[in-house]
């Protein structure tokens, strides 16, 4: 499919993808760029899901050149974040051959960003991870592993949610806070969607994601 100057420069392919979890398979999404090569990849993290809004983020990261995966968490966080680090083991692996080997970020949404937290904090093979509108708690599981994290960390939240962003405690944080905006500003099915706060946090998506990962490795046939 083609696309717009200002969605991203790559057609892409995308749909529903059944991700190995424990002895059988979770309901996932994957879009990635429609060219033969090597991506960096992105897990998208929701709570539930995946629902519109994110297999569309989806699209939107495939479109500027990532290889991004929807996964469903809904489940404990301790469940959470051993699922996170099966589909890592699975991307990573030698059965996928669109994705650039150790590159590969997070986007947590809401709750899904907690588990995300957990999984990066000791996992160094994650190079960045994004918040969307996830409470950071100033104590519990998360909270214990914010001064363990390495990577830069994006956050993205609506001033009117009323979210702790306990983020002083991330070495590399910096943080985003849209005024007059809900948590709920970044999905188009929220009734506190804003568009202009959610194009802005896509951009900042964008090029928080490009300048941290590896770039696209092509390969040009014929």
């Amino acid at each position: 499919m083609s696309v717009l100057a200002h969605e991203g420069t790559y057609p892409i392919l995308y749909g529903s993808y059944d991700l190995p979890v424990g002895s059988g398979h979770s309901p996932g999404y994957l879009a990635r760029p429609d060219q033969a090569g090597r991506f960096p990849g992105v897990l998208v993290l929701p709570v539930v899901g995946p629902t519109s809004h994110h297999k569309d983020l989806c699209r939107r990261l495939a479109r500027h050149g990532f290889a991004a995966v929807a996964v469903d968490l809904s489940s404990t966080e301790d469940e959470a974040v051993a699922v996170i680090d099966e589909v890592y083991e699975f991307v990573m692996s030698a059965d996928v051959t669109w994705a650039v080997e150790d590159q590969l970020g997070i986007v947590g949404l809401e709750a899904g960003g907690g588990p995300g937290l957990i999984y990066a904090a000791d996992h160094p093979e994650i190079r960045a991870v994004a918040l969307v509108s996830t409470v950071l708690e100033e104590e519990g599981p998360v909270a214990s592993v914010l001064p363990r994290l390495v990577v830069p960390v994006l956050g993205l939240y609506g001033a009117l949610s009323g979210a702790p962003l306990n983020g002083g405690r991330i070495r590399q944080a910096s943080f985003v806070v849209y005024e007059g905006v809900a948590g709920g500003f970044f999905d188009d099915g929220s009734v506190d969607y804003d568009a202009a706060a959610s194009a802005d946090a896509h951009r900042r998506l964008v090029d928080f994601l490009g300048r941290v990962l590896s770039s696209p490795q092509i390969e040009r046939l014929g």
